[in-house]
C-alpha cells in the first residue's frame, strides 16, 4: 500500500494545479468586475442551463438568501436573468444571458488552454498513463460518492478547489 506521505503529495499536486489555473483565470473575472462567488454561481448556471435559486444554493453550499444576493448582483451585471417555471410560478428559475454565456465560455476556454498547454509538454506515454489514472480515479470517486451525500462544507470546499471548472 502507498504511504500517506505519497498520497498527500498527490493531493497537494492536484491542489497546486487547480490553484495555478485559477490564478491565471483570476484576471479574467476580475476584469469583468465579478467576485469569486459570482463567478462560481455563473459557472453553475452555465453547466445546468437553468436552475432554481434553491438549486444554486445547494450546488454552492450556501443559504438560499445568499444565493438570492449573488443572483441579484449577477442580474444587475446583465449576466443572469430570472424567470418562472411553468409548473409553479412561485419558483424562480435562473438562466444566463448571452453575455453571461460568453463570459462563462471565455473563462472555461482560458482554463482549458492553460491545461492543454501543459499537457502538450508531456510525452505520449505520460499522457496515456495520466489519462488511464484519471479515468480510474474518477470512476472510484463516482462509485464512492454514490453512497455518500456530501455535507455543504465538503461541497463548498470541492467547489473552492476547482469543482470541475476545467471542463
Amino acid at each position: 500500500m502507498v504511504g500517506d506521505e505519497k498520497l498527500q503529495k498527490i493531493i497537494e499536486g492536484v491542489g497546486k494545479l487547480v490553484a495555478a489555473v485559477e490564478s491565471n483565470a483570476y484576471t479574467l473575472w476580475q476584469k469583468k468586475g465579478l467576485t469569486l462567488g459570482q463567478l462560481r454561481a455563473l459557472l453553475v448556471v452555465f453547466r445546468t442551463g437553468k436552475i432554481t435559486v434553491n438549486g444554486l444554493a445547494s450546488a454552492l453550499g450556501i443559504s438560499a438568501s445568499a444565493a438570492t444576493g449573488l443572483t441579484d448582483r449577477l442580474v444587475q451585471h446583465g449576466l443572469i436573468e430570472r424567470g418562472y417555471t411553468p409548473e409553479d410560478r412561485r419558483v424562480v428559475e435562473l438562466k444566463l444571458t448571452s453575455e453571461g454565456q460568453e463570459i462563462a465560455r471565455e473563462l472555461i476556454g482560458v482554463k482549458r488552454s492553460l491545461v492543454l498547454s501543459a499537457l502538450k509538454k508531456l510525452s505520449t506515454d505520460e499522457i496515456e498513463t495520466l489519462s488511464q489514472l484519471l479515468e480510474r480515479i474518477a470512476l472510484i470517486v463516482e462509485q464512492e460518492s454514490a453512497n455518500v451525500k456530501p455535507d455543504a462544507g465538503n461541497l463548498e470546499h470541492s467547489i473552492a478547489v476547482g469543482g470541475g471548472d476545467l471542463e
